[in-house]
């Protein structure tokens, strides 16, 4: 049952920002959708072999708003990020079996589970691609801990501030190829479908069953996973 349950909350990429519930709207909004394939840069993450794990991630913007969930196991294990771009903090929740937990993170904080990249370089290399129709330019991204390597971000889809709830909140444009890494899974992820979609605003509430925890908690039940 442990494994499964990892097998299940290595996935969230992403991340997104969050709000308290009282300043969501009501009724439903037009957002953009965005599907990305995953793909994993190594063969296990930690003792879990890769090629077990989900291929697939969503993030939604809508408004100044934004949110990934990632659910697997017959609704026994979900991960959620809710997001809010304007003020730059992130809310995790997340479920295992009958267990639900939040955390509402302080603005400017890196979503649950992620690993700090510190200090990065960005620079633009001149190279331009095409991702499903949309214009892309690629920038070189040097991390403190890792080798230098390519991110494509797009400024046809106009969003602000799209990426404060990831490693990488100084690039103003939307990411539709990036690496990113949660705990011991690192990954690439490559957008493979964008498109325009009616949602309900309460996809944005954190639930009053979800019981409140500190950022170490989250934290160490995340990593733990992988043990």
């Amino acid at each position: 049952m442990k494994y499964l349950s990892i097998w299940y909350l290595l996935i969230p990429i992403f991340v997104i920002s969050g709000c308290k519930n009282s300043t969501i709207p009501t009724g439903e909004v037009t957002a953009t959708v965005i599907e990305y394939k995953v793909n994993y840069l190594s063969e296990k993450a930690g003792k879990i072999p890769t090629k077990m794990l989900p291929g697939k991630m969503t993030v939604i913007f809508a408004g100044h708003y934004a949110l990934n969930k990632i659910e697997g196991f017959f609704g026994q294990f979900s991960l959620i990020y809710i997001g809010n771009l304007k003020n730059e903090s992130v809310i995790t929740m997340l479920k295992l079996f009958d267990k639900k937990y939040v955390y509402y993170g302080k603005r400017g904080e890196l979503p649950c589970g992620f690993i700090d990249p510190g200090k990065l370089t960005v620079s633009e290399t001149g190279i331009t691609r095409n991702i499903l129709g949309f214009n892309c330019k690629e920038l070189s991204v040097q991390s403190e801990q890792d080798s230098a390597f390519s991110i494509f971000c797009t400024e046809d889809i106009r969003l602000k501030k799209p990426n404060v709830t990831t490693p990488y909140k100084q690039i103003d444009e939307v990411l539709l190829e990036f690496n990113t890494q949660l705990s011991l899974l690192n990954m690439k992820l490559t957008a493979n479908n964008v498109q325009e979609k009616t949602i309900s605003w309460d996809l944005f509430r954190v639930g009053e069953e979800y019981k409140e925890r500190p950022r170490d908690f989250m934290e160490k039940t995340i990593h733990e996973l992988f043990k």
